[in-house]
């Protein structure tokens, strides 16, 4: 009899101990995926200000207009996608938003990096909007406009 009572009461032990080990399993599983998720934040959200970065320095080398967007998302592994955006006037005295839409998705031929530069597979344009303006002299502006290379 007083071997059955000290098998339960071993028993009870090791239930204690393995649920003890198992909740702390559990415990340390919760706290490094809340630490990956961080961690993965902080790099998406550095990747991101770093493409956004090289994004308006092309538009500065090779478009004659202000390139502008509100928001990129980059997309693990090759797509950017652009919210707001807009080209507007080179002209300091107008604003004009000669070129908008609500969305542009680049998909890109390669995994960017800091020393490779964007290769674009595909572009999708979402809404977009195409203003033809004069300039002060009556004359269209020409397709140059955009370009910096004509």
């Amino acid at each position: 009899m007083a071997t059955e009572s000290w098998n339960l009461v071993v028993r009870q032990v090791f239930r204690t101990i393995r649920s003890s080990v198992l909740g702390i399993r559990t415990i340390a599983v919760a706290i490094a995926i809340g630490v990956l998720a961080i961690a993965a934040s902080v790099w998406r959200g550095a990747v991101e200000r770093w493409m956004g970065q090289e994004l308006r320095s092309l538009a500065a080398v090779h478009l004659n207009p202000t390139f502008i967007f509100d928001d990129l998302i980059y997309t693990l592994a090759r797509t950017i996608v652009l919210r707001g955006v807009r080209l507007t006037s080179p002209d300091p005295e107008s604003t004009t938003e000669s070129i908008a839409m609500d969305s542009l998705t680049a998909v890109l031929s390669n995994i960017p990096r800091p020393d490779k530069p964007f290769q674009m597979q595909r572009l999708d344009l979402v809404g977009p909007t195409l203003r033809l303006v004069r300039t002060r002299s009556g004359q269209r502006q020409a397709a140059c406009w955009v370009s910096r290379s004509c």
